[in-house]
């Protein structure tokens, strides 16, 4: 009985711990559901179309009827990822039959781009579905483009939601919740000295920017700036394969004007508070990085209503220097204060995460030495994916081998995140 007893205990404080996490949880999710829109409009703005090219078995192009559905293809796309070097891809356009996978695919509007990123989190064939953007992408980028999201999506978003269930579970004690309660009055009562002070600070020193300053600190700045922020992320996530000529020319427009009030904004901000307390917000230097890379993209690619519009691809309009304003929403984090709480958490926690991220990086290179000591040079398969010898020119080399340290590393990261762990085996 004295065993149920405390059973039952712990689990009824298991339970209050669970159902009091909820809320933070929830923002938990919506900063998730955030990293799954930011990286659906990043792939839009950078691989829009590229998965277009036809792809086939065949050096010279075959007509196709143009009825068969892209479920009646699951030979060839199994045939031409088992042996890469079978099916060539030309630069064509074959949007009547999507040879590469429809589901997953950066052509459409980002809206519905986040189930291509939840597949890579969930552990749901991630490395598919880079080794299919390897094929078109550049390496490098379709590279760090899946593993950061792996690595923000998966392992930071778990240890976040362990670390909200830890923190409730562990708040239990009223001595704790009256140390926190004295902590935080303590920090309010810091925050308010240092607003007294940093107002003292400011203090204009003549009536233009006394006017300006006027400007920056009433609430209607911040009103328009949230405003300027959302129609950003919404004009970028209107992006999509092939683009409306209509529409590429009114985002266009759009997107010359943000450009315009985001360095107003900057410029108004220097005037006002002066650049000593401007350059002490990070925020303020963020937003000047965002006005400097949206002129060199006006200044690169201006719009077709400034230069001549000669030939216009109807291909979208944006480039990748536009995805970077997308991280303006995380300034929306100072009128959230949970989503702010759990900014502030994960940064403070990034220095304590170096020592593990080099124990875990230290596995997987002694795992990678051993693996090139085991089976370097025995991953060697021919047309039909049968084990031929080593030293036969002709053979087949899989994606995940263990020949050079690179790829030994790469194959023992797919393993250890068990998405490649099938293949290889």
């Amino acid at each position: 009985m004295t065993l149920l007893s405390v059973t039952a205990a712990g689990m009824k404080k298991l339970v209050s711990a669970l159902l009091q996490s909820i809320p933070e949880l929830l923002t938990v999710v919506a900063f998730l559901c955030f990293l799954f829109f930011l990286y659906g409009i990043i792939g839009v703005q950078l691989w829009s179309g590229v998965l277009h090219p036809r792809c086939r078995l065949t050096p010279w192009p075959l007509r196709l009827d143009a009825n068969v559905t892209p479920d009646d293809f699951p030979a060839y796309q199994s045939m031409a990822l088992a042996n890469v070097s079978l099916y060539t891809c030309v630069d064509e356009s074959n949007t009547q039959i999507p040879l590469s996978q429809a589901s997953w695919s950066h052509d459409s509007s980002p809206w519905r781009t986040p189930r291509v990123c939840f597949w890579p989190v969930a552990e749901e064939s991630p490395a598919r579905t880079c080794a299919l953007g390897e094929n078109q992408f550049r390496q490098c980028p379709d590279v760090f483009y899946f593993v950061s999201f792996i690595i923000f999506g998966s392992f930071v978003m778990l240890n976040l939601t362990l670390a909200v269930i830890w923190e409730n579970f562990s708040e239990a004690s009223f001595i704790e919740a009256e140390e926190r309660k004295q902590l935080k009055n303590a920090k309010t009562n810091a925050l308010a000295l240092r607003g007294a002070s940093a107002a003292n600070e400011q203090a204009p020193t003549s009536r233009l920017r006394q006017f300006f300053g006027i400007i920056v600190h009433h609430w209607t700045f911040h009103a328009t700036r949230t405003a300027l922020i959302l129609l950003n992320t919404i004009i970028l996530s209107l992006d999509q394969y092939p683009i409306d000529q209509q529409l590429n020319d009114t985002v266009e427009k759009i997107n010359f004007g943000l450009t315009i009030a985001f360095t107003f904004e900057t410029l108004l901000k220097i005037a006002g508070l002066g650049w000593k307390l401007w350059l002490q917000d990070r925020y303020n230097l963020f937003d000047a990085l965002v006005v400097i890379l949206s002129m060199v993209e006006v200044g690169l690619s201006p719009p077709d209503f400034i230069r001549d519009r000669g030939n216009t691809s109807k291909t979208a309009s944006f480039s990748g220097l536009r995805s970077v304003r997308l991280f303006a929403l995380f300034k929306l984090a100072r009128s959230w204060p949970s989503l702010q709480k759990l900014l502030a958490t994960m940064l403070s926690t990034l220095g304590e995460v170096g020592n593990f991220s080099v124990l875990f990086m230290l596995f997987i290179y002694i795992y990678a030495l051993i693996g090139m000591q085991t089976f370097a040079s025995q991953l060697r398969f021919d047309e039909h994916g049968f084990p031929v010898d080593r030293n036969q020119a002709a053979a087949y080399i899989p994606r995940s081998n263990f020949d050079t340290m690179l790829w030994s590393v790469v194959t023992v990261f797919q393993v250890r995140y068990a998405c490649a762990i099938g293949i290889v085996l």
